[in-house]
């Protein structure tokens, strides 16, 4: 797949699933993304902008 939304904008209620994983469970996410990158966003601008939303989906599922 070449264009993926970022955690937490799309349909999915990943704070949820979250929630009902175990503790200490380890997650990774990967958004790559043509669009992004033909606009301009370098890995790392993606990367950065991933972490972001990241964050923000594992603050919201506690």
């Amino acid at each position: 797949m070449c264009e993926r939304l970022y955690p937490g904008d799309g349909d999915f209620p990943l704070a949820e699933f979250l929630r009902a994983a175990p503790a200490g469970v380890t997650i990774g996410a990967e958004c790559p993304s043509l669009r992004r990158a033909g606009e301009g966003a370098t890995a790392l601008d993606q990367a950065r902008e991933l972490l972001s939303k990241m964050r923000s989906v594992l603050e919201g599922a506690k």
